[in-house]
């Protein structure tokens, strides 16, 4: 007797599977299926709701599959009406993630739309850029490192000179007085 109805299951399953006929250029069913794996692990990765859930569910996992655990063991530890609290703890974690798969679904068009067909080739494309890009980046830091320490140097000589002048202004307006001084005394005699 099939309790978990795994043989119809598989049935439909093959026959969904085994009455497409494949194309030239559609791949293999495994290279299907790891093309289909590698996408789900990145849905996974991508979407912090499926973590959350997964990690509620971790460590109940034994307990809620029939498959992992014993029916004797399951009446021992959850009662049915534990079991029916986790499942509706985690009706707003699946609602979640069933608006965020239809967002997902919605937004598959503009995945694969013609835009981004050619971002491959482009990125090829791009690989030397960023090579020059990178050496000019090191060019520009080592001028901008030069032209500050040149405009530091200028600053510098700067402040000496108008320290200069300011000394000799100085010197020029104290011998100014004494010249003005000496005419007066001279003018007086």
């Amino acid at each position: 007797m099939d309790t978990y109805g795994f043989d119809t299951r598989l049935r439909h399953l093959e026959h969904i599977v085994g009455s497409e006929k494949l194309g030239p250029d559609d791949a293999t069913l495994v290279h299907q299926t790891h093309t289909l794996n590698k996408e789900l692990q990145a849905l996974y990765k991508a979407n912090k709701h499926l973590q959350e859930f997964q990690q509620k569910y971790e460590p109940y996992h034994k307990l809620l599959n029939p498959t992992q655990s014993s029916l004797e063991l399951e009446r021992e530890l959850l009662q049915p009406e534990t079991k029916l609290e986790l499942v509706l703890a985690a009706h707003d974690d699946m609602e979640q993630l069933a608006k965020t798969l239809q967002q997902v679904k919605q937004l598959e068009h503009v995945v694969n739309s013609k835009d981004y067909q050619h971002v491959d080739q482009l990125a090829r494309e791009l690989a030397p850029l960023e090579v020059a890009h990178s050496e000019q980046c090191h060019s520009l830091g080592k001028v901008t490192s030069d032209i500050s320490s040149t405009m530091n140097q200028y600053n510098k000589l700067i402040n000496t000179l108008s320290e200069i002048f300011i000394a000799w202004d100085d010197l020029l307006s104290s011998m100014e007085q004494h010249v003005s001084a000496l005419e007066k005394g001279n003018a007086v005699i």
